[in-house]
């Protein structure tokens, strides 16, 4: 048996490291990284520092460096008047960044005056971003919002990335684009929402029930907001429930846990994953891979709210498909810096 004492004593291989490293103590910043649990218990019972082994996933050093899909450009080749009146025109070489990326959204000033507007790099075009109101029930409240909705309701755009402190509106505006889509322009015949069933905090057990009362917990949060969008007031009424349910039914909508999705080849739909921070990789590929034909699919998501203890800002599946994306004509992103749920959400975010 390998010691503290002696712990050459085995000529296996895990032994035969741990004899190393137990040469090699007199390196102050000696550090065994390895993913192998057991070889991990042994190094910390010899009083050997170790560590799980991470492989980087993103080209971000923090979450502070991630894409926005936002940049402010001050350049005065732009003419902002001829912007507003054709709706496109030609990006012009000076002051403007090779790395744009596609479908990357612009503020744009005009030097001197105080002339500026919202627009996307679409198809090697500056475009305009809608500022008129979206057919929805609610409405932007920022740019970022609005640069959200834009993605939404763009059909050539099939992935869609949305991240954010709580209380930004990254849900609430991505169901309300799905169901529009659905309901009323029928660009697609239903609306999917998944969510990762992974706790706040210590799970509290098994549930008891059928499969749709054990996921009750996890789909009320959606089922509030397609609640509020249905309803006349936001309140809670017989007819808002009876059409809900009515919706449910006949597969219109559909909530369900991540748990349940590999398998599945979903076409003609519009996919919500909520609270996609919480999937890794590995996990986000299987779901992104049921992705059929006329599909659109929407990850939304806060990364500094991550409850698995394997994951961080940086390892995030969300973080990294944020990061692989971000150059492809086919997927777009936005990063939702403003709270609009209280005042005391937006500064809870900041401040704990």
């Amino acid at each position: 048996m390998l010691s503290a004492e002696n712990p050459s004593d085995d000529n296996k291989g895990d032994n035969a490291i741990l004899a190393c490293c137990k040469s090699l103590v007199t390196f102050e910043n000696l550090v065994l990284v390895t993913r192998d649990i057991l070889l991990r218990v042994k190094a910390s019972v010899l009083g050997i520092n170790c560590e799980d082994y991470q492989q980087p996933t993103t080209s971000s050093e923090s979450a502070n460096t991630l894409y926005s899909g936002v940049r402010e450009i001050e350049n005065g080749e732009i003419d902002i008047d001829e912007l507003y009146q054709t709706g496109t025109c030609q990006p012009p070489g000076g002051g403007f960044s090779p790395s744009l990326m596609p479908n990357e959204f612009l503020v744009l000033k005009q030097p001197g005056t105080d002339k500026s507007a919202l627009a996307k790099l679409d198809k090697g075009m500056i475009r305009l971003v809608k500022t008129d109101n979206y057919p929805t029930k609610i409405q932007p409240r920022n740019k970022e919002q609005r640069f959200a909705m834009d993605l939404l309701f763009d059909q050539s755009v099939k992935l869609v990335t949305v991240t954010g402190k709580a209380g930004t509106g990254k849900t609430l505006l991505s169901i309300a684009a799905g169901l529009e889509q659905v309901l009323s322009m029928h660009r697609y015949k239903s609306l999917v929402v998944c969510r990762p069933v992974q706790p706040v905090g210590k799970d509290i057990g098994f549930l008891p029930g059928t499969l749709e009362e054990k996921l009750e917990p996890w789909t009320a949060p959606i089922k509030d907001n397609l609640r509020f969008l249905l309803s006349q007031d936001g309140k809670k009424t017989k007819r808002g429930e009876e059409t809900l349910e009515m919706l449910f039914e006949d597969g219109t909508i559909e909530v369900e846990a991540m748990a349940f999705i590999r398998g599945r080849s979903i076409a003609n739909a519009f996919l919500l994953v909520d609270e996609a921070q919480q999937l890794s990789r590995h996990e986000l590929k299987t779901i992104i891979t049921r992705v059929g034909e006329n599909t659109k699919i929407v990850l939304t998501g806060d990364i500094e709210q991550i409850d698995v203890s394997s994951l961080d800002a940086v390892t995030s599946g969300l973080s990294v498909a944020v990061d692989r994306f971000k150059d492809q004509t086919i997927a777009g992103h936005i990063t939702l810096t403003r709270g609009e749920r209280s005042a005391l959400a937006t500064l809870t975010s900041k401040l704990l």
